[in-house]
């Protein structure tokens, strides 16, 4: 799934609604391919993120996107927590990350709160009322 999300665009688009098991939203590419650093590879690596087609390997990907990817994922995690107090099923992580990755500001916003120190809880953000909403509907049950 996470192999779907890079792509070049051309200008900032909303990214589509996301609902569980819909269509993934997809990533611009930034920066200058190849340029990661050896870290960056090694916590892509850690976390099991495969290279995005059509990258054949995840040393393709640029600083700027990696950093991007390895502070999404950590903010939809700590989403994950707050709103589930669990861990999630990979899917839904995939889904979230991609969802936060394919809008330039939402993938901004978890890299400025990385880069700050990663506080917890949360704050009631546009971006983490949007990844409540999806979570909330993985975990409620279904309606007969």
């Amino acid at each position: 799934m996470l192999g779907r999300l890079l792509s070049r665009r051309s200008g900032p688009a909303e990214p589509p609604p996301l609902v569980p098991g819909g269509p993934v939203p997809v990533m611009a590419r930034t920066g200058r391919p190849g340029s990661l650093s050896e870290d960056q590879l090694e916590a892509l690596e850690a976390n099991r993120f495969l290279p995005p087609p059509p990258l054949a390997r995840l040393a393709e990907l640029s600083a700027d996107e990696a950093a991007s990817i390895l502070a999404a994922l950590e903010y939809v995690r700590a989403a994950i927590r707050q709103v589930a107090s669990e861990d999630a099923p990979t899917q839904v992580e995939n889904e979230l990350l991609a969802l936060v990755l394919a809008d330039d500001s939402f993938a901004g916003q978890a890299l400025r709160w990385s880069q700050g120190g990663g506080s917890l809880p949360l704050k009631e953000t546009t971006l983490f009322i949007r990844l409540k909403t999806v979570v909330t509907g993985y975990w409620q049950p279904a309606q007969s």
